[in-house]
């Protein structure tokens, strides 16, 4: 399989492919749908792709089980670790964004005090029905369920080790059910069609659900993964389905129903021996997916006002996008965040071991 210390390489490329199937739902679909007039199920495909978000949130449960299963416990120095590794992940490329989009303005930059949890990382974590929090980088709403997630992680974690695998896999049958008969996969706060019930409930306390299914799996897969053989051909039929899924129709029951595929492919990948996906330049766009995603939004919004919204400019943003995400993957994302490991002693990251087996350098 491979592998490097921290690093699953197949899932870290598949990082990079999810990132950007939420960038064509962004900027991609509209144009594809409403001006060149694709099929029906082209379109659906590409409405559909807010879910490479689902896929982060069940495979960040997954990789946090993969790298701390035998080294988390409720103790001070062990969560106080943990903790400082969480915010070295995200908070220095989060925080730029911020101050990109603090400095350059706009009609969505709200300011006062509902600005201030999104500092924080705290703007999902209230009702978005009225008085929501201000949220300038619209993608930024997902990194603050992501931070609700880690303060749930280490106890989900605790109790998951404690249980049988049969218990586990129950748990697991019933957080599907809640997923799909609630279609809580649907709720996402930028959405114009957010079902009336979601826009009084805490997004983050809504997504929790597919967190806790990528913790689930990982456990159980960490206890089989000697036992799991899906064979070769496993992964492309998984992306198959999937695909069909996501161009059928783009109701919220597509969205939670769609959990259940891309968590076998979640499995079915970090078992695969696949060259491909092991492609260095891959694997490197892969550790580079979470800059692709938080800058998105802000550059897009940059290169349209540069070209006056001209098609020129959606041609330059995509190679753009590319460029600038790499160039702060590893001029800001990766150095902020071993500085800041550093100041608790932890060794490098599984981004320190990307950016060295992608460039041949020490980060």
């Amino acid at each position: 399989m491979g592998r490097k210390e921290n690093v699953i390489l197949p899932l870290t490329s598949l990082r990079f492919f999810a990132a950007y199937y939420v960038v064509l739902f962004h900027y991609g679909a509209g144009f594809v749908c409403d001006r060149v007039g694709q099929s029906a199920k082209m379109c659906h495909a590409l409405r559909n792709g807010y879910l490479g978000v689902t896929f982060f949130f069940v495979l960040s449960g997954f990789i946090l089980v993969h790298v701390y299963l035998d080294k988390l416990t409720l103790t001070r120095s062990s969560l106080k670790r943990f903790f400082v590794a969480r915010v070295a992940r995200i908070f220095p490329v989060y925080l730029l964004m911020l101050a990109w989009f603090g400095l350059y303005g706009g009609p969505w930059v709200e300011t006062g005090w509902t600005a201030v949890p999104q500092f924080f990382g705290l703007q999902s974590w209230a009702p978005w029905s009225s008085h929501a929090p201000a949220n300038w980088n619209s993608p930024a709403w997902t990194l603050s369920a992501e931070v609700f997630f880690y303060l749930t992680f280490p106890f989900l974690l605790t109790v998951c080790r404690k249980q049988s695998s049969y218990t586990l896999w129950a748990a697991l049958a019933v957080t599907f059910l809640v997923i799909v008969f609630f279609s809580t996969a649907a709720g996402m706060p930028m959405r114009v069609d957010l079902p009336g019930w979601r826009a009084y409930a805490p997004q983050a306390l809504v997504r929790l659900p597919e967190f806790v299914v990528g913790v689930l799996i990982g456990v159980l897969y960490a206890r089989r993964r000697r036992e799991i053989t899906l064979g070769r051909w496993a992964l492309p039929a998984l992306v198959v389905l999937f695909a069909a899924l996501v161009s059928a129709s783009t109701d919220p029951w597509v969205s939670s129903a769609s959990v259940v595929p891309l968590s076998a492919i979640i499995i079915a990948t970090a078992q695969s021996n696949s060259r491909f996906l092991s492609n260095r330049l891959l694997v490197f766009f892969g550790g580079a997916s979470y800059s692709l995603y938080i800058i998105h939004e802000g550059l897009h919004d940059f290169i349209s006002d540069l070209t006056h919204g001209s098609r020129l400019g959606d041609v330059a943003f995509h190679p753009a996008l590319l460029v600038v995400s790499a160039l702060a993957f590893l001029l800001v994302e990766e150095p902020a965040r071993e500085r800041i490991r550093r100041l608790v002693s932890l060794k490098k990251s599984a981004g320190a071991e990307i950016t060295q087996m992608a460039t041949g350098l020490e980060p």
